[in-house]
């Protein structure tokens, strides 16, 4: 008996010890893992960024576009001329990522935003992938359109300007909006209340320049181009982007008013713009005025919910005017015309229509016009679109916009003309599936020239630059979201 229970306790000791030992092996408790939590404050979309507050959606978009007769794409954009080596067809193909962080604070919410992808173009050299600055090589690049932060009612860094509206819906953009869509801003932006907003921005007046242009010294003659001596030693040539422009001294200044409502949007807004020359001396000699004006523009756009019609359905209309700033109406910001700050296109025979978008013009001692001064353009916009749903996964967009430009008088007897520039453009769009459109654009477009002197234009000597053109072109465009 005694051995039993020696056996028994011993049988007991030794499993003690066997499940102590295997206890020891066990492994120790996981703290709970951090899961990506849906956050629902700022709409769909957004989740929790692991151990933090911060609310933060990733989203984008990517499109396949083919174009026919796009203006935007060939030599033309410095022959001024259509010829065989301008690309008829060509294709675009671009990517753009969106990351939006919120955070809620005691100041409201604090939020930043990026916008910016890749692109590729057909080259008009045929460059089959070459990131260059030339515009006859370049055919895909890294771009950005927005970046910047909004905290309690301010915002920083490069956004869509306040000026503009931006409610087009056509797939390439029309005539008539600002050039300076994205803007390097500092923006403060008050909430009325019932869906009314006061914004004051102070934003880069460098992207809202077109030529200050400089008459020919030899009028009469296909002349040279004009080179200018700058204080600083330094020359420029005739026309381009910026040209003849002093660096920024004074940023645009931007008011608007807004109210969005269930039956739509409105807005009315005000720009002032410095133009001020680089030039003191040189083979224009001294410009009266110190060179230096004050450039304005003033916008109303209005967008109303058409549900009478159809669900979803909208009319846009929006009217631009400005003196000084013809960026402000700007017709280069459309792909429906080239790129160049000239809108110029070979007719047979010696009607040569040829708009030279300038903010001012500086008429040379030598020509018709006399004395030397700096003279403010004028010009205007319009634009008209309706969006029509046929059903819930197929719309449809028609519209009519209007660039016009009176030239200053200096500048038709010296041979530069006025011009109107309109466009007529008609689109359809299929969702097949959630996130995805499949639409087709087509457009007629019209340039049309007036009051110029013949014989004094610095550009093309006696050839008549008053006459009108028209051509027509379209797009395909595959869009995916996410």
């Amino acid at each position: 008996m005694k051995n039993f229970k020696s056996l028994i306790l011993g049988s007991a000791a030794g499993m003690l010890a066997v499940a102590g030992a295997q206890a020891a092996d066990l492994p120790v408790k996981a703290k709970p893992a951090e899961y990506v939590k849906v956050c629902s404050a700022y709409g769909a979309g957004f989740y929790y960024i692991p151990g933090t507050d911060i609310c933060l959606r990733i989203g984008g978009y990517l499109y396949s576009q083919f174009q026919v007769n796009d203006r935007n794409n060939g030599l033309e954009a410095t022959t001024g001329a259509r010829n065989r080596l301008d690309n008829w067809t060509d294709w675009r193909i671009r990517q753009t990522n969106i990351l939006d962080a919120r955070t809620n604070t005691e100041y409201g919410t604090l939020r930043s935003y990026f916008s910016g992808g890749f692109q590729w173009d057909t080259s008009a050299n045929g460059f089959p992938n070459n990131q260059n600055s030339s515009v006859t090589c370049a055919n895909w690049l890294w771009y950005y359109n927005a970046a910047f932060i909004q905290f309690a009612g301010f915002t920083f860094g490069i956004a869509n300007s306040f000026f503009d509206t931006d409610n087009s819906t056509f797939m390439n953009s029309p005539p008539g909006y600002s050039l300076a869509k994205s803007s390097p801003m500092i923006a403060y932006t008050a909430q009325l209340g019932s869906g009314i907003s006061a914004t004051v921005s102070v934003e880069d007046s460098t992207l809202r320049r077109n030529a200050i242009q400089v008459g020919n010294l030899s009028a009469g003659t296909a002349a040279a181009p004009v080179t200018l001596t700058l204080n600083s030693g330094q020359t420029f040539g005739l026309g381009g982007l910026n040209t003849g422009y002093a660096g920024q001294y004074m940023p645009d200044i931007v008011a608007n008013l807004r109210v969005d409502q269930a039956w739509g949007n409105a807005q009315i807004s005000g720009l002032v713009h410095q133009v001020m020359t680089s030039v003191q001396t040189g083979s224009i000699g001294q410009i009266q005025g110190a060179g230096e004006k004050y450039g304005y523009a003033f916008l109303g756009g209005l967008t109303f919910k058409v549900p009478q019609i159809g669900a979803g359905d909208t009319l846009f209309l929006q009217g631009v005017w400005a003196k000084g700033c013809t960026a402000c109406t700007d017709a280069t910001g459309s792909n429906y015309n080239m790129t160049g700050r000239t809108l110029s296109y070979r007719l047979n025979g010696n009607n040569f229509p040829n708009l030279t978008l300038m903010d001012a013009y500086v008429p040379d001692g030598n020509t018709a016009s006399g004395a030397t001064s700096l003279n403010l353009t004028k010009s205007y916009s319009l634009d008209i679109e309706y969006r029509h749903f046929w059903t819930a996964n197929l719309r449809s967009t028609i519209g009519w916009t209007r660039y016009h430009q009176d030239s200053p008088r200096q500048a038709n007897i010296d041979g530069f003309p006025d011009g109107t520039f309109d466009t007529a453009a008609a689109n359809l769009i299929w969702s097949p599936v959630k996130n995805l459109d499949l639409g087709t654009e087509v457009y007629w477009a019209n340039l049309k020239t007036k009051n110029a002197n013949v014989a004094g234009n610095p550009a093309t000597g006696n050839v008549d630059v008053n006459g009108s053109q028209s051509w027509w072109g379209g797009l395909f465009r595959a869009t995916r979201y996410w």
